[in-house]
């Protein structure tokens, strides 16, 4: 059992729902847990603040990362996908010099003697 206090972010999720945010590392998670179990519902039956559910999407099965979803959110693609789905769609934008396929080129794409639309 560790003694080292519960991060930042814990604390936020556990004021959030009412609970003592000054508890340790291992006594923040296991609480995270069964708030998560329950649905992410509060004592009283409110559900999870907008704040928090982020938070409970993520947890679920087996997302992509944090860097995958931002990078698919810079390109307007859902960020909300599996690690394969994330890996799949970057691959694709890496292999097409990270421009989204069909996108019509941007004006400063074009030889400086072809005139713009």
């Amino acid at each position: 059992m560790s003694d080292n206090p519960a991060t930042p972010k814990q604390q936020n999720v556990l004021a959030d729902f009412g609970y003592n945010p000054n508890v340790s590392f291992d006594e923040a998670s296991k609480t995270i847990d069964a708030i998560a179990a329950n649905g992410w519902k509060r004592p009283d039956g409110e559900v999870a603040t907008q704040s928090t559910q982020p938070v409970a999407q993520r947890t679920e099965g087996n997302p992509c990362t944090a860097k995958q979803a931002a990078c698919l959110e810079k390109f307007g693609l859902d960020p909300n996908v599996t690690f394969e789905q994330a890996r799949v769609e970057l691959d694709k934008l890496a292999a097409n010099n990270w421009k989204l396929p069909n996108a019509r080129p941007a004006v400063s794409d074009y030889p400086a003697d072809v005139p713009s639309f």
